[in-house]
């Protein structure tokens, strides 16, 4: 099992992955892509993401990912400025516990 490395992630950056589960190699499989999931990183240790049932927050250090999955962290080659990565995980916390896109 392997997680995130919290060390090199930002304010700002979203996390793309996949998952071992069946309906998410179906996903993966229509879309040519390994990935199915993404999420962002909100601060230290602490992710939002959105699954079928809801907007959730997660401690990165609760993400375990099989060896073989995939994970990116993709990243603005030009920061995002402080105001407004502020800005973004503002409106993204502020999303926690609505329903999910299921």
């Amino acid at each position: 099992m392997k997680g995130l490395n919290e060390a090199s992630l930002k304010r700002g950056d979203i996390i793309l992955t996949t998952t071992t589960a069946a309906i998410r190699k179906a996903l993966r499989a229509a879309m040519r892509s390994d990935i199915s999931h993404a999420m962002i990183y909100v601060e230290d240790r602490s992710i939002i993401d959105a699954t079928a049932a809801s907007v959730q927050a997660c401690s990165t250090q609760r993400l375990l990912f099989e060896d073989d999955c995939s994970i990116y962290a993709l990243r603005l080659r030009d920061s995002l400025p402080e105001e407004q990565a502020r800005g973004i995980c503002t409106f993204v916390r502020a999303q926690v516990g609505r329903a999910g896109y299921g």
